[in-house]
């Protein structure tokens, strides 16, 4: 099975069952993982995931449904700035990230403030975690690790126009990081 027929299949059937369960849980965001980066030219890359994307996320509005890419360490959507430029290129509003700070953690982006800043308009969902060491390395509860996810980005997503379901998310972080863990 060739990685062609692979992406097919995820467009075809995979993401056309994701949406049949969404409608059924009444979920209309689906998470979605982007494309690991390969050998070559990360431009050809790009464009070529922007193709697929732009199938994913046509079918995804038309059925009332928004696609959030996450961030991820060695994909081409592993910083902010890189996530964006992907988001952009696709040019669709259905098509938005899934932000995990963690994930970027270790990048050559600091994940707050600066990709924070790069992808702040785009964002859908805040994947909440920690780490000690670096997301592939090892993920921990909140305040147990680096403070990814801390008061500075709790703060700003608050003090931005952002969706009302990521305002409560923040809040709702804020809380949880204020109380002591129950573990």
């Amino acid at each position: 099975v060739t990685e062609h027929e692979l992406l097919e299949r995820e467009l075809n059937d995979v993401l056309p069952a994701t949406i049949s369960l969404g409608k059924k849980l009444n979920c209309r965001l689906v998470i979605v993982f982007g494309f690991k980066r390969g050998p070559g030219d990360d431009e050809e890359q790009r464009k070529s995931a922007a193709d697929l994307l732009k199938r994913a996320a046509a079918l995804a509005s038309g059925e009332g449904f928004r696609l959030a890419i996450e961030n991820e360490p060695g994909f081409l959507c592993d910083t902010g700035s890189h996530t964006r430029t992907l988001i952009e290129s696709v040019g669709s509003p259905a098509l938005g990230a899934n932000w995990d700070p963690a994930n970027a953690f270790g990048t050559e982006e600091v994940p707050f403030p600066d990709g924070y800043a790069a992808l702040k308009r785009s964002i859908f969902n805040v994947h909440v975690k920690d780490t000690t060491e670096g997301a592939l390395t090892r993920c921990v509860p909140v305040g147990e690790g680096r403070d990814v996810v801390g008061n500075a980005i709790v703060a700003a997503i608050l003090g931005e126009n952002v969706p009302a379901a990521l305002a409560k998310a923040a809040l709702q972080m804020d809380q949880v990081m204020a109380s002591p863990p129950r573990y």
